[in-house]
């Protein structure tokens, strides 16, 4: 017979609390109106809404120069219930330029962030066709598919590429992405059934163009849902070129989100270009193509 036994002693730590600081969140696009949020961080442990401010003051200024006041433009309402106060500004935005928000608030000390405007993929073709279709029950269980784009040259450019399936009235259902191309990054959130061992999967595929700078690229995945596919399934190809503060923060933040709340993985810090503060303040052009 054998016994054990254990015993177990509390100990408290005392964590030192960090600083409030002003939080700054913007994502450019060409064509799109510009909007930032501003707020105002808390302790990790602190629950309860996002404090948005209505009453900071935003400025914008490309290249340095001439920055001009953003505007309090809109007010959306979270799902807590917590309202959301948007800042605008019409000022139309170029590819290759920088472009920096500066944040101030009263109290605090002013937080900036600094991003240039990417330049769209050029050409960009899907093919697809459907794996282990069923001619009987006219349905599939993913699609083969070979995207096709031209980089731009001279300049170093990030990607994010994503699927979208239409489902019934006309409701978008984020697809998974399948894959053994070692240019693409994924990170799986959730378990697949009957996919090769060695294959990457998720929702969005991050790369760079590290290897094929100013040439035209083919890659090969495979995409599946959490249905059945017809062969006449709408699917939306979205091909992001990202500024590279934005490439960096949803690259980490999708790490982190894989990681949850794992007690034994290794914390993953989110990238932020936020200077004395917190978010981020990046950039994106945006590139579809529907099939079939």
């Amino acid at each position: 017979m054998f016994a054990a036994s254990a015993c177990v002693r509390e100990i408290d730590i005392n964590l030192p609390e960090e600083a409030q600081k002003l939080v700054l969140n913007c994502i450019l696009e060409k064509g799109q109106p510009i909007r930032a949020t501003a707020s105002i961080s808390a302790p990790f442990e602190q629950l309860g809404p996002i404090p948005y401010l209505a009453d900071a003051e935003l400025s914008l200024s490309e290249n340095g120069e001439n920055p001009v006041l953003m505007s309090l433009c809109d007010t959306t309402v979270l799902r807590d219930s917590t309202l959301q106060f948007q800042y605008c500004s019409g000022k139309p935005l170029l590819e290759g330029q920088y472009y920096k928000i500066t944040l101030r608030y009263p109290g605090f000390e002013a937080v900036s962030g600094t991003t240039s405007m990417p330049y769209p993929a050029e050409d960009v073709t899907v093919e697809a066709s459907l794996n282990d279709y069923n001619p009987l029950f006219r349905e599939g269980y993913g699609l083969q598919v070979e995207l096709s784009f031209k980089d731009p040259r001279g300049v170093s450019n990030y990607y994010a590429l994503e699927v979208f399936e239409e489902e019934l009235f006309g409701s978008m259902t984020r697809a998974e992405i399948i894959t053994n191309e070692p240019l693409l990054q994924l990170y799986g959130n959730r378990d697949l059934i009957s996919i090769p061992t060695d294959a990457k999967t998720g929702p969005t595929a991050y790369f760079t163009d590290e290897y094929f700078d100013g040439n035209t690229i083919t890659l090969k995945f495979q995409v599946n849902t959490n249905s059945n596919i017809r062969p006449d399934t709408p699917f939306l190809f979205r091909l992001r070129s990202l500024s590279k503060p934005l490439f960096d923060y949803l690259q980490t933040n999708a790490i982190n989100s894989r990681v949850g709340y794992n007690p034994f993985a290794e914390p993953v810090r989110v990238l932020s270009n936020i200077e004395g503060g917190f978010g981020i303040v990046g950039a994106q052009a945006t590139t579809e193509v529907w099939i079939p």
